[in-house]
């Protein structure tokens, strides 16, 4: 007897049990998923952490801040919008911009170009994009703004340069995230294939 239910657990082993290889691809794809997935979202978090988190800037006045290479924009604060329930509130400020001038570490000024086809909205703050630059090597970047009154001023990277600098992270992570979904499917029916094998006979098996 009990040489009968090893050799039917033997031939039970030895024989590929149904849903054995959607489990393995299954790892494997999601494996390759989180591969692609994390760097593409710590790429993606890096430069868009820059727009969102960006300290505003009380001007008149300068500001001082360590920049990297790339395209960077200042945008000044026109209105702000506060909601109550279901109505939206917004008010303007009137600011002009009387001059504003950038420069680089060197102490140089720089060629500045319209950014007003570009504005930031954040936590109810409206910033309507003013001039754009081209911080051409890294180091402390001085801009120095003259306004009409009291306002805000930010200075990120611009619109346009973060769509460029993010694409490629996004794809990858994507990529990875789809990956990831459609192996943990396979794994899961892998898993249920192989709990209803191993349920029948072992001589049912035999077919697969």
């Amino acid at each position: 007897m009990f040489d009968q239910m090893r050799a039917d657990q033997s031939e039970m082993t030895s024989t590929r049990l149904p849903g054995e290889q959607q489990m393995r691809f299954g790892l494997l794809a999601m494996v390759a998923g989180v591969i692609l997935l994390v760097p593409g979202l710590i790429g993606s978090w890096f430069f868009l952490s820059d727009l969102l988190f960006s300290p505003a800037h009380t001007v008149p006045g300068a500001i001082e801040k360590t920049l990297d290479s790339g395209t960077y924009l200042v945008s000044i604060e026109t209105s702000s919008t506060n909601s109550y329930g279901p109505v939206s509130v917004g008010k303007g400020k009137g600011v002009r911009v009387f001059s504003l001038t950038v420069f680089n570490p060197a102490g140089d000024e720089i060629e500045l170009r319209d950014g007003s086809n570009q504005s930031i909205s954040r936590n109810g703050t409206n910033f309507s994009g003013y001039v754009v630059f081209d911080a051409k090597s890294s180091g402390e970047y001085t801009v120095v703004i003259e306004t009409s009154s009291e306002t805000t001023a930010l200075l990120t990277r611009s619109l346009t340069d973060l769509q460029l600098s993010t694409y490629g992270w996004f794809v990858m992570a994507g990529i990875g995230g789809t990956g990831f979904v459609v192996g943990a499917v396979f794994v899961l029916a892998g898993y249920f294939n192989r709990k209803s094998a191993l349920a029948r006979k072992p001589e049912d098996l035999a077919s697969y």
